[in-house]
C-alpha cells in the first residue's frame, strides 16, 4: 500500500509539470508564429479578444483609414498586458491619422498634430522633454552669464559681472513654475544688453534684441509648458485624454 501510494504520489506531479510545459510550449509557438498579411485588409467593424499577427505588416496593410481597428486592436492588446506593442499601435494610428489630415488639406489640424508629436510624442514616453529642458536651461545660462545682463535683486541694483553658474541658477529658477531660493538674488535687466565682440561671428544677433527680462518670461511659460506635460506624460494622463 504504501509503495503504490508513493508511485501516485510521484506521478502526480510530473502530469502537472508535463501539462504546464505543453501551456507554454504551444503558447510560444503561437506567438513565434503569427498571422502574416499579405494583402490588403479591411479590419472595419471587426471586434475580438485576443489576435496573433504581425503588427507591423498587419497595421501597414490596414485600408481605408478609420480609427476603430486601430483602437480595437490596441485595446485587445492592452487586455493581455501588453503595452509596448499596444503602444506601437497607437503610434502607428496617430501617424496614418496625421498623414490623413495633410492629404486631405486640414494643415493646421496637421500642423497641431505635428506639433503634439514634436513635444510630447502623443503622451507616448516622451524622452525628449528632459533634452528640451536641458537644451533650455543651458540656454538661459548662456544669455543670463553675459555681461550685464543680471543685477542684485535688492537695491541698490546696478548691473553685475555674473559667472556661468550664477546664470544657470536664474536660468533653473525662472525655467521652474514655482519660485525656488536657486538664483533668487539675482534678477535680470530690464534693458538691452550689448552683444559681445567675441562671439559676434558665431552667435545670431537676434539673441541679443530682447531685454534679458522678456527672456526670463519666456523661460517661465516654456518651463511651466515642458514641466506640465512631462508630469502628465508620467501620470497617463495624455493618452488617456489624447483622441
Amino acid at each position: 500500500m504504501s509503495w503504490t501510494a508513493s508511485i501516485t504520489f510521484w506521478k502526480a506531479p510530473q502530469a502537472i509539470r508535463d501539462a504546464q510545459w505543453l501551456e507554454w510550449w504551444s503558447a510560444t509557438r503561437v506567438e513565434a508564429n503569427p498571422t502574416v498579411f499579405v494583402a490588403p485588409v479591411d479590419l472595419r467593424g471587426f471586434t475580438y479578444e485576443r489576435i496573433y499577427a504581425d503588427l507591423s505588416g498587419l497595421c501597414h496593410r490596414l485600408t481605408r483609414f478609420d480609427r476603430q481597428p486601430y483602437s480595437q486592436l490596441e485595446t485587445s492588446l492592452r487586455k493581455v498586458g501588453d503595452d509596448r506593442r499596444a503602444h506601437h499601435v497607437y503610434l502607428e494610428r496617430r501617424r496614418v491619422e496625421r498623414k490623413e489630415k495633410f492629404r486631405s488639406g486640414r494643415i493646421d489640424l496637421w500642423l497641431l498634430d505635428w506639433l503634439y508629436k514634436l513635444v510630447a510624442r502623443y503622451g507616448v514616453r516622451p524622452y525628449q522633454l528632459p533634452v528640451f529642458a536641458l537644451g533650455l536651461i543651458l540656454f538661459g545660462a548662456f544669455l543670463f552669464s553675459q555681461p550685464g545682463a543680471l543685477e542684485p535683486k535688492n537695491p541698490p541694483k546696478f548691473p553685475v559681472e555674473a559667472g556661468f553658474w550664477d546664470g544657470l541658477a536664474v536660468s533653473v529658477h525662472y525655467f521652474l513654475p514655482m519660485d525656488t531660493p536657486v538664483g533668487a538674488d539675482l534678477v535680470p535687466v530690464a534693458a538691452r544688453i550689448p552683444m559681445p565682440t567675441g562671439i559676434a561671428k558665431r552667435v545670431p544677433t537676434f539673441l541679443f534684441w530682447l531685454p534679458p527680462t522678456w527672456y526670463a518670461a519666456i523661460f517661465r511659460v516654456a518651463g511651466t509648458i515642458l514641466v506640465g506635460v512631462g508630469v502628465a506624460a508620467s501620470a497617463g494622463l495624455l493618452r488617456r485624454i489624447a483622441p
